[in-house]
């Protein structure tokens, strides 16, 4: 009787090692080696699931707007490859970059991988325009975007962004208004004499923000000389909770979702499909749904409850309106829960409309 219960068990064991989903990378490290500035430049990282059950691709973390991944959205299965592009921002940044970027799935083994680009940007001739190569009026500015990446909430993150008085005669005032309650700016001059630079510095606090996931904000900057200009500064971050205590805990919630992709297959234009997936909370704590994001004004998401008891679950009920539509759409819902080890789940919604 022993011997037969042994026996059950390891051959469990080994049917649950086969259906598992691995995750392995032709090379971790990209050297581009000397690269002259100007554009991106991208390293593709082939990836292959060596396992016995489909690979997801969570999300895909950068430490820096510089950095940009492409990656796919969609399941891998058993045997497949498929390809993380990682593409490098080298305007303004002249010299050696080493950035890594990490990736986040559901392979057992090894959950979170980190890749890794490193080079050396070969400056090019440093003219006013090729500096600065954005306007507000008479302001030149080295960027008019900031991408802060991943910002822990409750944390607070500072970035700058230089720019440059290129009247040859005349100063201008800097100032700024419609500046959102978490972000604070400044200029380390705001009466900038003619052919002279300056820095603004923001600061995000991110202890202001009741938000979870992608979030963009902008403010404006006004520039007074001989005429009178406004210009928009546009911040974005990815905004996370602060894990660190959870992760190994042996007391949180676990987020399982009945699926990933969603088809909702032909709908006639006009009508509004709808389907649902099932959030089950299999850990010993609360789950909280933080955050749906969904772009797409025509797709609605709506769970039955956003807190779900340990042991339960809720429906997520999804709804498409073609009215607008044509053709076949593809979308992506982000569920954003407080769940330390699949925080963020994403679902891919497909439909052909038909006229």
């Amino acid at each position: 009787m022993k011997k037969s219960c042994l026996s059950f068990w390891l051959i469990l064991l080994s049917v649950m090692t086969l259906a598992a989903q691995e995750i392995s990378f032709e090379k971790s490290v990209h050297d581009f080696g000397n690269v002259r500035e100007g554009g991106k430049v991208t390293a593709p990282f082939v990836l292959k699931n060596t396992g016995d059950a489909p690979l997801i691709i969570r999300r895909v973390s950068v430490t820096c707007g510089c950095t940009t991944p492409s990656y796919p959205k969609t399941p891998i299965a058993p045997g497949d490859t498929a390809v993380i592009d990682v593409a490098y921002s080298t305007d303004g940044r002249p010299g050696n970059f080493n950035k890594n970027v990490t990736v986040y799935s559901n392979a057992l083994s090894q959950p979170a991988y980190t890749l890794t680009i490193r080079g050396s940007v070969e400056g090019r001739q440093n003219t006013p325009g090729s500096v600065y190569p954005k306007e507000i009026g008479p302001l030149r500015l080295r960027s008019n975007q900031l991408f802060l990446g991943e910002v822990i909430l409750g944390s607070l993150r500072t970035e700058t962004i230089s720019v440059f008085n290129q009247n040859e005669d005349l100063p201008i005032r800097i100032s700024f208004h419609s500046v959102p309650k978490h972000i604070r700016v400044s200029a380390s001059n705001t009466l900038l004499p003619a052919g002279e630079t300056a820095i603004i510095t923001v600061n995000y606090v991110a202890s202001d923000i009741k938000d979870y996931g992608r979030r963009e904000d902008f403010f404006y900057v006004t520039v007074e000389g001989s005429q009178k200009f406004s210009g928009k500064i546009r911040v974005n971050a990815f905004l996370k909770e602060d894990f660190s205590k959870k992760k190994n805990s042996t007391k949180k919630p676990l987020a399982s979702y009945s699926g990933t992709v969603v088809n909702l297959g032909r709908i006639k234009k006009g009508q509004v499909a709808e389907a649902e997936l099932v959030l089950s909370n299999k850990g010993n704590e609360t789950l909280h749904i933080r955050k749906i994001d969904c772009p797409a004004s025509q797709l609605m998401v709506k769970p039955d409850k956003n807190s779900v008891s340990a042991g339960k679950s809720t429906r997520l009920k999804i709804s498409l309106d073609s009215s607008k539509l044509r053709a076949d759409v593809k979308y992506y819902i982000d569920v954003i829960t407080n769940d330390p080890v699949n925080t963020i789940h994403r679902i891919t919604v497909n439909a052909t409309i038909v006229e």
